[in-house]
């Protein structure tokens, strides 16, 4: 009688097992893609579009990856504008920012902090050197990187992927960067260039981007754990015992 309760005990916990891997089997898993489209720069954030200029919109570059392999080059995916009080770092949140059509969707919850640690307002720089870093504004989480062939703009964001529906989390980490283009008689080459157009225009021109997104190691729940960990130890109790039915 006690083998028979023991092995219904084992049986139970393999059970918890099972449950608690289906459970976290519903996590986004390992994989990355890449957005391409359009945005202006405001002081307090950016419109993003895709070309032709349809709000809140961007195209897949190349393929992608793991969990986003349903990804194809050139599909349309949506992608909600960054302006406050959306992108307000520390606090920057918006449930669903970004909608694919794979089924994932990714919620944002934050960004570059401000003010970015060891980063000045480009207004203050007079000879910009290569690999020199600024903001338009203290206020601003998107930094521009002098180089040699011109200036980079960056933005860092950090999200939870999760398929429609699901309350299951994984996060993950996009990184914007917008090599800027002239505008007009603005050439937008040097740091000086940005300070300048922004001082006169509070924003900058039209600039396309792209926007690479990956999921970094997702942890289980607790409980999910505790389950899973309970479900291992019962597995190996229900083989010892069906080994020693065997034996007598």
């Amino acid at each position: 009688m006690k083998l028979k309760v023991a092995n219904i005990t084992a049986t139970l916990f393999a059970g918890a097992l099972l449950t608690a891997s289906a459970s976290y089997a519903s996590l986004v898993g390992a994989g990355d893609f890449t957005l391409t489209g359009g945005a202006v720069g405001t002081n307090n954030g950016g419109v993003i579009f895709a070309l032709p200029p349809t709000l809140q919109e961007g195209s897949i570059l190349g393929n992608g990856t793991g969990a986003f392999s349903g990804l194809m080059m050139g599909q349309i995916q949506t992608i909600n504008s960054l302006l406050p009080p959306t992108i307000s770092p520390p606090t920057a949140n918006e449930p669903n920012w970004i909608q694919l059509s794979d089924g994932i969707n990714i919620d944002l919850v934050g960004s570059n902090a401000l003010p970015l640690p060891g980063i000045g307002l480009c207004s203050a720089i007079v000879t910009p050197v290569n690999g020199q870093t600024c903001v338009a504004t203290a206020t601003s989480p998107v930094f521009f990187t002098q180089g040699p062939g011109g200036v980079t703009a960056t933005l860092i964001t950090n999200g939870e992927a999760h398929f429609v529906g699901d309350s299951d989390l994984t996060p993950i980490r996009g990184v914007f960067s917008s090599s800027l283009l002239p505008s007009g008689g603005n050439p937008l080459a040097t740091l000086t260039d940005v300070a300048a157009f922004f001082t006169t225009n509070s924003h900058l021109p039209p600039q396309m981007y792209t926007a690479t997104f990956e999921t970094t190691s997702a942890v289980p729940e607790p409980a999910a754990a505790g389950f899973m960990g309970a479900g291992i130890l019962g597995l190996g109790l229900l083989k010892l015992l069906r080994k020693r039915q065997a034996l007598s």
